[in-house]
């Protein structure tokens, strides 16, 4: 469960020096934003009307916290779409669920 920063710190660290200045460095360049809060990441997922035919699609999949909470929902497929290649290599690394398909890709670019 990777859904807190103390967690995700950890696993980071065992798997090579993974930092909290390595991720504020993606935040720089990217301008990304990380969600940690179960709480906040539950009120997300309820906010989703769900149901087998529906198949959601996550712009910017981070670490998947939230990908992983959507997929466990009645929904059909989970779509992530990941621009930061190293994002990504960690999501098909680590994340691997039936429901959930990643893309490494610039979601303003795809046609």
């Amino acid at each position: 469960d990777l859904a807190s920063e103390r967690t995700l710190f950890q696993v980071l660290s065992k798997e090579g020096g993974g930092t909290k200045i390595k991720i504020e460095k993606y935040l720089d360049c990217l301008g990304q934003n990380f969600l940690f809060d179960k709480n906040h990441l539950h009120k997300i997922v309820a906010c989703c009307p769900v149901d087998d035919k529906i198949i959601i699609i996550e712009i910017g999949s981070g670490y998947g916290n939230l990908t992983n909470l959507l997929a466990k929902t009645d929904c059909q497929k989970v779509i992530g779409i990941e621009k930061d290649s190293q994002l990504f290599q960690w999501l098909i690394e680590n994340n691997k669920n039936e429901k959930i398909i990643y893309h490494h890709q610039d979601a303003l670019k795809i046609n």
